[in-house]
């Protein structure tokens, strides 16, 4: 049961209290910090080395109890910013791991001096893969530089936030920390832009969902439903970040799922989390609440991550959406209490339960060549397929190939770490070829397959308009559309939503185009009733050829009462006009016309 409302989200700004070292080894490591720090200050005015505090301190509230990490918390800046302490003196007191934790996380310097970010991050992957222990002290690292950015002015502000979004989330998602994502989205979001996370954050919070009267009725409803089918089980609420809730509002709104002005139709604003026992009593719990709210469970986003089928990252869950009664959609996701750990926390959570086999969970990063550099966080045996996709689904299916350190490559090849990867995207296309889905991650392939069935939908879809074009054309027509509301009045009667789905069923072979056959003869719709003719033209696109085309139908006292012209490619084009009391001879004057006139390479008139 949730008391307060404000247990649901921590502070954005993780306050830090004084850290005391729990080992020999941290403690030196402490004294060696304040040592070599001694004297300096932070922007905020605070001794340098309460900084070292904090990310040894975040790293224990996480729950990581490896003594040499937490040293290399502690010194993790010296190197780089004390001359007189050098590598081998860290080696000597502290040990390898810990110089080799602390060399991961300094910064390159460039000859003249400078920090250079690029190749900061070159040199901080530039291994065989990624170590966990670097990776964890620099995702600590940058969540207390991030929440003590307000020292900072607004450019350098603006600078680590963009880094952050594009360096530091992604590489705590890659690694299943999802809390910790959201919390370095949500401070960059802020800094980014304070006036639309203002905004976000205010529709967010003030959301029906995260009610305290909503989210008590609905946790005890399921909570019941559990009881009562014999399912022991918890159910807590996890609300997702403001960052990640409104890109993901962008992305729905664009593909016409959600609206652009609410969370309505997201469905994780708010998700109740189902931790049982074991795997099978996940689906006995998912199946109790499909019962419970019957034909409110929208199947259409149901997801199973459960064994083999979960995500890269190790995300695990059974995740079913209810529609409540006011429209607005509630998450419920089922997963056992170890797997709920782990999509809390990640790797993080497979260490604190002394988990030795991480291998998993060792990344490499790709430096991606584009409009600019950007770095990918994928796992080892990753491919080019994988990296395209990354980027969006649409580069995705369109990339022919890669080029790795200068050097092309088929798109299956596995990428070495540290490798500079650019593209070969060639035209855009609904899908790639079937085969890459044998030849990337879990995930990948998922997005492929969806594509391929979407790519074989369009092909039945064209063949439908193609059937349709035979039925239509003896009646003077050739597009279904240019019945005008007649269409939708079809539509209606064979139950469809859309002419797509029209010509997806057509073009199946499932007999509707006779449905279509008798309508269109119970409407009277044919050539000599309508007193219609359709044309279609293409050819090079020039000046004057619709007033050409216009002024002659005019002479033949044809009256057009649509016309839909179109690029079909560079410099060329297809026009259809659909014309009334044209009449047979007109019709015959108008092929001659067409017939005789090079302007107009082809033609075809019904």
């Amino acid at each position: 049961m949730i008391d307060r409302l404000g247990e649901l989200r921590p502070d954005i700004l993780p306050h830090f209290q004084e850290y005391v070292p729990t080992s020999e080894l941290e403690t030196k490591a402490k004294s060696i910090a304040i040592a070599a720090h001694d004297g300096v200050f932070r922007k905020s005015g605070e001794p340098y080395w309460t900084h070292c505090q904090a990310v040894a301190s975040i790293l224990d509230e996480w729950g990581i109890d490896d003594t040499e990490i937490k040293a290399a918390a502690w010194v993790h800046d010296v190197v780089e910013d004390c001359p007189d302490v050098s590598k081998e003196f860290i080696e000597q007191e502290l040990g390898e791991r810990v110089l080799f934790i602390v060399d991961g996380v300094s910064k390159f310097i460039s000859p003249d001096g400078n920090s250079d970010d690029g190749e900061t991050h070159r040199k901080v992957m530039d291994r065989q893969y990624i170590d966990l222990g670097v990776s964890l002290v620099k995702i600590a690292d940058r969540i207390h530089n991030m929440s003590t950015l307000d020292s900072m002015k607004p450019e350098k502000q603006r600078e680590k936030a963009i880094e952050t979004l594009e360096i530091y989330a992604p590489l705590a998602e890659a690694l299943g920390m999802w809390d910790v994502r959201n919390k370095l989205q949500d401070i960059s979001f802020m800094y980014l832009d304070p006036i639309l996370y203002h905004k976000v954050s205010t529709q967010i919070d003030n959301d029906p969902r995260l009610n305290e009267n909503f989210l008590g009725h609905y946790t005890s409803l399921v909570s019941v439903c559990l009881s009562e089918n014999g399912v022991k089980g918890d159910v807590g609420v996890r609300v997702g970040g403001y960052y990640n809730l409104y890109k993901k509002r962008e992305l729905q709104a664009m593909k016409g799922r959600s609206g652009i002005s609410n969370f309505s139709s997201i469905n994780d604003v708010v998700s109740l989390r189902v931790q049982v026992s074991s795997v099978a009593d996940c689906y006995l719990a998912t199946g109790a609440i499909h019962t419970l709210f019957g034909k409110d469970v929208d199947f259409s986003r149901y997801d199973e991550y459960i064994g083999g089928n979960k995500r890269d990252n190790g995300y695990e869950a059974i995740q079913t959406t209810v529609v409540l009664p006011d429209g607005q959609l509630l998450e419920i996701a089922v997963s056992t209490h170890e797997m709920e750990s782990f999509n809390r926390w990640g790797v993080i959570s497979k260490i604190k339960r002394g988990d030795s086999d991480l291998q998993d969970y060792l990344l490499k990063a790709v430096f991606v060549e584009g409009n600019g550099e950007t770095v990918k966080f994928l796992h080892r045996g990753a491919t080019g397929v994988d990296i395209a996709y990354g980027i969006n689904d649409v580069i995705g299916a369109s990339t022919r190939g890669i080029i790795v350190e200068g050097v092309p490559h088929p798109l299956t090849t596995v990428i070495p770490n540290a490798a500079k990867v650019s593209l070969e995207v060639g035209t855009s296309r609904r899908a790639p070829e079937p085969e890459l889905a044998n030849y990337c991650l879990p995930s990948t392939k998922r997005k492929i397959e969806s594509q391929l069935t979407l790519k074989s939908r369009d092909e039945l879809v064209t063949e439908g308009l193609k059937r349709m074009e035979q039925i239509l054309s003896p009646r003077g027509y050739l597009v279904l559309s240019d019945l005008g509301d007649r269409t939708q009045s079809l539509l209606n009667n064979l139950q469809l939503q859309s002419l797509d789905d029209l010509y997806f069923y057509v073009g199946v072979g499932t007999g509707m185009d006779s449905q279509i056959e008798n309508w269109l003869d119970r409407k009277g719709i044919n050539k000599e009733t309508e007193d219609i003719t359709t044309i279609r033209i293409s050819g090079d696109d020039q000046k004057g050829i619709m007033s050409e085309l216009t002024s002659e139908i005019y002479k033949l006292e044809g009256n057009i009462i649509l016309i839909n012209m179109q690029p079909i490619s560079d410099n060329k084009y297809s026009l259809r006009l659909v014309i009334q009391k044209l009449g047979k001879e007109g019709e015959e004057a108008f092929i001659n016309y067409i017939s005789s006139n090079e302007k107009f390479k082809e033609s075809l008139i019904v």
